[in-house]
């Protein structure tokens, strides 16, 4: 059962995908030839409605991070996760699924985010989760590693 969850929502995702289909369905049923329009239309907003929302959760097995329905998707082992911090995001970064310095980042809306440092078998990387309550995320990755600590301390950095 997890501890934490929160799933947050981009009103510009919702907005940019509706008028795009509206515009469509408009326009096929007024240009000549285009009622073809009518299948596309709903097509054209599946892209906004996939990242329209952001969900986390955290237990004490792991923090999970998924898209709308479920994909794009990206979980973390409690165990793997060095170090922990709430961060704020750079305006060019922009929102979706990116490659920042850094890392990757999941985000749907707004500038604050989390950064999750693992380790892998490679190598120790790190992943930023955008999130509109990034101190409630924080607390709930801190939480979950202190209820599953018997190794190696672990860190939560402050921004």
């Amino acid at each position: 059962m997890a501890t934490y969850q929160h799933e947050q929502h981009s009103p510009l995702m919702v907005a940019v995908g509706g008028l795009m289909a509206a515009w469509m369905m408009v326009l096929a049923l007024v240009v000549d030839g285009a009622g073809w329009l009518w299948a596309v239309a709903p097509l054209s907003a599946l892209p906004f409605a996939m990242f329209w929302g952001l969900r986390t959760s955290v237990d004490h097995e792991a923090v999970r991070v998924a898209f709308t329905f479920g994909w794009p998707k990206r979980t973390f082992a409690i165990d793997a996760i060095e170090a922990h911090a709430p961060a704020r995001n750079r305006w060019y970064f922009g929102w979706g699924i990116r490659l920042i310095p850094g890392g990757w980042m999941f985000n749907v809306w707004g500038f604050d985010a989390v950064n999750v440092t693992y380790r892998t078998t490679e190598k120790i990387k790190t992943f930023r989760i955008g999130t509109d309550d990034p101190n409630g995320l924080n607390s709930a990755i801190a939480s979950a590693l202190d209820a599953g600590t018997d190794g190696p301390e672990r860190t939560s950095d402050s921004a």
